[in-house]
């Protein structure tokens, strides 16, 4: 199995986590975030918000790439606040 998620991790470039709701124990989730966005890799994660109000927390999505957190070059809110689209260059 250790062999598996290796050659997962060595040939893979972009990571994407669909999230159900955005998770707990940020310091944590930092630090997941930067070890699958390492070595040249991309991550992303988005996650469901729970009211109009939560759509712009942070933590509804993240971008990391070499494990730095990228800031976003554009964000789109949708009509009525139904959705969030965030933008990055990679």
């Amino acid at each position: 199995m250790n062999q598996r998620f290796a050659d997962f991790l060595n040939n893979t470039d972009i990571i994407l986590n669909p999230m159900h709701s955005p998770m707990g124990n940020q310091g944590k989730m930092r630090k997941r975030r930067e070890f699958f966005s390492d070595n040249n890799r991309a991550y992303f994660s988005t996650a469901n918000y729970g009211d109009e109000e939560s759509i712009y927390n942070k933590s509804v999505q993240y971008a990391c790439v070499n494990g730095k957190e990228q800031k976003p070059m554009d964000v789109e809110v949708g009509k009525r606040d139904s959705y969030i689209v965030r933008t990055f260059v990679i």
